[in-house]
């Protein structure tokens, strides 16, 4: 749970004026003076878009500045004008994420149909920053080779961004997502990521987070440290992606990415397992369009993405061969060649030579009769295959290869529409998912190997409205939607344990039907018994994969108020969060059943040797040493979050301006649809001790 936080910044500029936060929207400020350098009160000031020719005005105030906010990224005219002077216009103003530029207008004496215009240059507006941030533009968003197209690992390019460790991609290579980087030195997975000002991330962990395709991306900004107020949720940095929106001029782009495995080498573990190189095919492919619906009003842009990947699924493991199980160690060895000796544990007795001790027998021949073999056990035996290779250790370790392929389809898509109602009222809406799938060609066999179908859509969409209320009121609501779904199910989901030869007493507790974990161990984890030189397990197990539905909410409505007092640009706002987690995980809902050497080692079943018991003797004769079964009911989980914030940039003069924000936030505890879940009531009283449970009982003797 959230506590509530309070942030408070000072920032002090003696060479050039602030550049104000503004959420993903930019706002361009700055003073109006002739050229004595008197402030030129009541002067009309426009900012023409050249891409959508959309024009919006201000007039400066008794002090003779103009703020003009919530202004998308892109390129901008500014003009400056009144009766008895020459206007002056600044062309080529290039707004990024979250900006406010200054843009200082001198007017000369003259008429109106003179004019003089500046060329504004990048090196004017950084020469004006302070902030602790840095703005990835279109170029670099695009021409930047990256390895997923996620934009969101280009945030790896700002000073202070830290990948986490164990964030990888293809070719084992660190990268830089934003969501599961350290900013500034903040928590991993605890950054916030907005998209149009609207929360992205999901419900369990800030580390996901839906992200629009690379071509939808006009750019963003990382704001690594000492960020507005306006901002909240997050304990490190704030991701601002700004997306794409259309122009009068139609403008398209096709794109095709390739990756085959025809033009890579095998990997060293392949080679030395005497495994060829795996089939890898990866096609990224996609469209993008924007353009106008009605000149100068309304616009679209859409873009589609496919990825079809075919990655490498191999398997190399250790299986029985067909004398084990049919009960026959005759031929088994430890990898030092000697025989492993297989013991009946209904011969265990206490040993007539060592007093303390005990003593059991070794079957005859070191083979089970076929009386003992245990029914299910025989049932469950053609789930696992026959060797198809030599094998190590004498053939008795990863004798088994299978090679298949992972098929991993994906589909991203986004659309926006932007209206311009009039003057003084526009709009846009945005929507956008992805579908992925995951499966495997070695999906074939419910036990082995244990294999899953995974299917992880998701959904957004945004809507915003932004009102020029007065020539000093702005204000702007968005509502968003972001809906993050995990859904993983066994290829085995659906099948019947009782044909296996479990009963009711088993059958009737398992909740969701899946193939049951059976394990077949040199020694069960934590039964504190091990032995020397051998591997953790005797074959490859056998099921062990379960379901897995999390799907995750988010609701977003937010209102921001922006006042102009003279010197003061004075913003606030209410951001109010409905986050919902629905959870599901069958784990071991038909069973886990673990096989170690405890049943079939000897001649003392204390002592462990390297030659001594087998746990697939242990499976066999149905005496597993552990076992479970998992209960589990899905939860509806949900919290609300609730922030109130104000920030004042109060310009004291032309060179010294002061930052003051406050902020409160608070997160709400898990709550859970149908009372599923519960807390300690501190305040709660006793019914044994009469008190509370925070005072001392006290008792009479």
């Amino acid at each position: 749970m959230h506590k509530p936080t309070l942030k408070i910044g000072l920032s002090f500029l003696l060479l050039a004026h602030l550049l104000y936060g503004q959420g993903e929207r930019a706002t361009v400020t700055g003073t109006v003076a002739d050229a004595t350098g008197a402030i030129v009160p009541a002067a009309q000031v426009s900012i023409r878009n050249t891409g959508t020719n959309v024009t919006l005005k201000a007039e400066t105030n008794s002090a003779g500045i103009y703020y003009i906010p919530a202004l998308p990224p892109g390129e901008y005219d500014v003009t400056a004008e009144k009766q008895g002077f020459r206007p002056a216009r600044v062309a080529g103003l290039r707004l990024t994420v979250g900006l406010t530029a200054t843009v200082n207008l001198t007017l000369e004496i003259g008429t109106v149909a003179e004019a003089v215009e500046v060329r504004a240059t990048q090196v004017q507006l950084e020469a004006q920053s302070s902030g602790l941030g840095k703005v990835v533009e279109q170029r670099r968003v695009v021409e930047l080779p990256l390895l997923g197209r996620n934009p969101l690992a280009l945030a790896a390019t700002a000073p202070g961004v830290i990948p986490s460790y164990g964030q990888r991609g293809t070719g084992q290579d660190i990268v830089g997502v934003s969501t599961t980087s350290q900013i500034n030195g903040g928590l991993m997975q605890q950054n916030g990521v907005l998209i149009d000002g609207g929360e992205s991330r999901g419900t369990t962990e800030s580390g996901n987070a839906y992200t629009v395709p690379l071509e939808s991306v006009a750019e963003f900004k990382v704001e690594t440290s000492t960020y507005s107020a306006e901002f909240g949720r997050a304990a490190g940095g704030i991701v601002n992606v700004a997306t794409k929106s259309g122009t009068n001029d139609l403008h398209g782009v096709l794109y095709e990415f390739l990756r085959n495995d025809n033009l890579n080498a095998n990997s060293w573990s392949n080679n030395r397992n005497r495994v060829p190189k795996g089939e890898f095919r990866r096609n990224e492919f996609g469209a993008a369009a924007g353009g106008r619906i009605i000149r100068d009003r309304t616009f679209w842009f859409a873009n589609y993405e496919g990825t079809r990947q075919g990655s490498p699924d191999q398997v190399l493991g250790s299986v029985p061969n067909a004398a084990q199980k049919a009960g026959d160690f005759s031929s088994t060895l430890d990898r030092n060649g000697r025989l492993v000796q297989v013991y009946d544990y209904l011969t265990t007795r206490a040993d007539p030579s060592n007093p303390g001790r005990f003593i059991r027998d070794q079957f005859p021949g070191n083979r089970i009769p076929s009386t003992r073999l245990h029914p299910i056990s025989q049932k469950v035996l053609p789930f696992w295959p026959e060797p198809n290779r030599p094998g190590e250790a004498f053939g008795q370790v990863n004798n088994y290869f299978l090679t298949g392929t992972n098929v991993q389809p994906s589909d991203n898509w986004f659309g926006r529409i932007d209206h311009i109602i009039n003057d003084k009222h526009r709009f846009y809406g945005r929507t956008g998912g992805r579908q992925l799938t995951t499966s495997s060609s070695l999906a074939t066999n419910p036990g082995f190997p244990a294999r899953s179908i995974n299917s992880n859509p998701t959904r957004t969409g945004l809507i915003s409205f932004t009102s020029t209320i007065s020539p000093t009121i702005l204000g702007e609501g968005r509502l968003s939607y972001t809906r993050l779904q995990f859904d993983s199910h066994p290829v085995s989901e659906g099948f019947d344990v009782g044909s296996l030869g479990f009963g009711p007493q088993v059958t009737r507790n398992i909740l969701f039907n899946q193939f049951p974990q059976v394990s077949v161990q040199t020694y069960a984890q934590g039964a504190g018994l091990a032995v020397t030189q051998a591997a953790p397990n005797e074959f490859t197990q056998l099921g062990g994969v379960g379901r897995n539905l999390n799907p995750q909410d988010t609701w977003h409505a937010q209102y921001h108020g922006t006042f102009i007092r003279t010197r003061h640009k004075i913003k606030t706002g209410v951001d109010l969060q409905l986050i919902k987690l629905n959870a599901f995980n069958s784990q071991q809902s038909s069973g886990q059943y673990i096989f170690d050497r405890n049943y079939t080692q000897g001649p003392d079943p204390t002592v462990t040797a390297l030659n001594s018991g087998h746990g697939f003797a242990s499976f066999l004769l149905g005496a597993p040493q552990a076992g479970a079964i998992t209960i589990t009911r899905p939860l509806f989980l949900y919290q609300r979050y609730y922030g109130l914030y104000i920030q004042d940039d109060w310009r004291v003069t032309d060179r010294f301006t002061i930052n003051l924000g406050f902020r409160w936030e608070y997160t709400t505890p898990y709550a859970e649809k149908f009372g599923q879940i519960g807390y300690i009531d501190w305040d709660a009283i006793d019914p044994v001790a009469g008190v509370t449970s925070v005072e001392p009982a006290t008792a009479v003797v």
